[in-house]
């Protein structure tokens, strides 16, 4: 009995198709081509009429074989295909044919493009002689071949007395321009009357322009303090050409400079002489708070009636249970209230009287007298009271309302008997100022 060890390896080994290869066999497919390109002649006819790709497998079997494109379409059958100028969708297109065997696939690709001839180009340019005592642009252009092209040169000479050449730029017959190196030129053999100044440049060794028809002479080649008042036109400086801080006052006359040349918020403390603004300069209330130290004022300097606000009401006939009423508009300081309130019950002696007076500040309560029994021979009740609120800032109304009751040897008559028209009743409302 014969013992076999086998793993996971040589399993796979063993199950792999095909398990043994001829190494001489190798396999390949080929993909040829009657022709690369098409060509389009500029009349028309693609060259060559088709192109056929001939797909050839080697040790592979030539009956499953896959035709691929892109960038046109294929026609034919077998290991063949054809393809033609107007099939192509793209200026390139790739081919391919491919064979799949035994789980591998094999691949050739071709490449086939289309171009096409462009239409005749314009003529060369033409260099040309005529006959003639003056320059005409009808002859020129009769003496030249089609249209004009630019480029062209027509000489018209007489052979004595008139000769003119001229050139074609694309629109007209121009005088044609020569650049001719200056080194070839002898020194001196250059008059002024033969240099045409119009549109002459003045150039620096560099090439730097220093003065040319419509640009100005710059500021570099102009010598140090060369230019003097009389070449200065009036009122021809704006502030442009004036470099910051440059004017000192010794260039200012005295009492030239007005408040239009000034600009707003411009003037700083430290260009204010001390004590040098008087109240005529200041404006009608124009001093804010900000703008005065604190415990700088004397009281000398107050208005009467300026630190605090008084309010004050009174009565002669307030009855019992209604209130006497101040509203005040607080700035956030404290507020001194002070009350007084007599009653007198005429008509009928009482023995023994009572009342209460309570302060509201907005309905409600925020003082009460302490109620009081007391023997009074006049039948008379007063109460008096200070009291400090401090309710923030806004506008607030406060109320005193009296309420009493009196007994008749310690009995108990009326609690809301309210008391006769001829009692006093004040208010008195003061905000100190902060």
């Amino acid at each position: 009995m014969t013992t076999q060890m086998l793993n996971d390896r040589d399993a796979l080994i063993q199950a792999t198709y095909p398990r043994f290869e001829d190494q001489g066999s190798g396999k390949l497919v080929l993909l040829v081509a009657s022709a690369q390109l098409f060509k389009m002649p500029a009349a028309g006819g693609a060259d060559p009429a088709p192109i056929t790709l001939t797909a050839l497998p080697l040790n592979l079997p030539s009956d499953d074989i896959v035709f691929g494109i892109v960038g046109g379409t294929l026609t034919g059958t077998g290991n063949a295909r054809t393809l033609t100028y107007a099939a192509m969708t793209a200026p390139t297109a790739a081919i391919t044919a491919t064979v799949t065997h035994q789980g591998v696939a094999y691949t050739a690709t071709q490449a086939i493009v289309k171009v096409a001839d462009g239409g005749a180009g314009p003529r060369g340019s033409q260099t040309l002689y005529l006959f003639g005592g003056a320059w005409s642009d009808a002859a020129a252009d009769e003496a030249t071949t089609g249209p004009n092209q630019l480029g062209d040169t027509v000489t018209i000479s007489n052979n004595g007395t008139f000769a003119l050449t001229k050139t074609w730029n694309g629109t007209a017959w121009v005088a044609p321009g020569v650049v001719i190196d200056g080194k070839m030129l002898v020194t001196g053999s250059v008059s002024a009357a033969a240099i045409n100044t119009n549109n002459l440049t003045l150039r620096a060794a560099d090439g730097t322009l220093i003065l040319g028809a419509g640009t100005a002479l710059g500021g570099t080649y102009i010598a140090n303090a060369a230019i003097t008042t009389s070449k200065i036109g009036d009122a021809q400086i704006t502030s442009a050409k004036i470099a910051d801080a440059q004017i000192t006052s010794a260039k200012i006359a005295d009492a030239q400079i007005t408040g239009a040349k000034i600009a707003d918020a411009q003037i700083t403390a430290a260009k204010i002489g001390d004590a040098e603004i008087t109240s005529a300069k200041i404006a009608n209330a124009s001093i804010t708070n900000a703008k005065i130290v604190n415990a700088a004022v004397d009281t000398l300097q107050l208005a009467g009636q300026a630190v605090t606000i008084p309010l004050s009401a009174a009565s002669k006939s307030l009855p019992c249970n209604v209130p006497l009423t101040l509203t005040i508009t607080s700035t956030g300081a404290p507020i001194l209230i002070l009350g007084y309130s007599m009653g007198i019950v005429a008509g009928v002696y009482r023995t023994v009287l009572e009342e209460q007076v309570t302060l509201y500040r907005d309905g409600n309560i925020i003082f009460t007298t302490i109620e009081d029994k007391f023997t009074s021979s006049k039948n008379e009740n007063t109460r008096n009271f200070i009291f400090l609120d401090r309710p923030g800032i806004g506008a607030f109304t406060y109320s005193m309302v009296r309420s009493g009751v009196f007994f008749s040897d310690g009995g108990h008559v009326d609690q809301y008997e309210r008391f006769p028209s001829n009692a006093l009743a004040t208010l008195f409302l003061l905000e100190t100022k902060r």
